[in-house]
């Protein structure tokens, strides 16, 4: 079959042929490869208007357990988050952060020789089922993580907020209240 990844409702891109790069045995259905035969449950918004605990499909699918009296059981990857141990320090990063008490938990990493490229297939088909339109690989990952926790995700170009401190020898990220007038 010759078609977009649009026309296959696997992304936004409707500029060329989808090719599948993976091995994939033939006559596997699209569907059971893509994992689209997935069951989709349209909630209204206002029902979580006032729910943190379910702004992510993890919180939603805890909620739906309950009410339905079945255990909910987080997946691993989310329980037994491994950290590593050690980052080599080759992009200086500083946090400055001015809200501990509003903003008790500031992370970031620095990560470098990072390629901006089209998401794989599956993460572009998730995304575009959820209402978000693939970007590339940095941002649709960030997007994917957010959907499924609740958590936002951020990703800075490096280069780019080290230049909005002119003279730096490192990044700086941090959370404040704005300045007067500030954009």
């Amino acid at each position: 079959m010759i078609a977009s990844a649009k026309e296959l409702a696997l992304g936004t891109d409707h500029s060329g042929i989808m090719v599948i790069k993976e091995a994939v045995k033939p006559g596997t259905p699209l569907a059971d490869y893509y994992h689209l035969d997935d069951c989709v449950i349209d909630i209204e918004n206002k029902m979580f208007t006032h729910r943190p605990d379910c702004f992510g499909i993890l919180g939603i699918a805890r909620e739906v357990a309950g009410i339905q009296n079945i255990a909910f059981k987080s997946p691993n990857w989310y329980l037994n988050a491994k950290l590593p141990t050690a980052i080599p320090n080759t992009l200086p990063l500083k946090i400055n952060n001015e809200l501990a008490e509003v903003v008790p938990r500031f992370l970031a990493v620095a990560m470098s020789d990072v390629k901006i490229q089209p998401s794989p297939a599956n993460i572009q088909s998730y995304l575009t089922r959820m209402g978000v339109r693939p970007i590339n690989n940095v941002v649709d990952i960030t997007n994917y993580i957010m959907l499924l926790t609740g958590q936002p995700l951020h990703a800075y170009d490096y280069n780019k907020v080290l230049n909005m401190d002119a003279g730096a020898k490192s990044a700086t990220l941090g959370a404040r209240y704005p300045k007067k007038d500030e954009s």
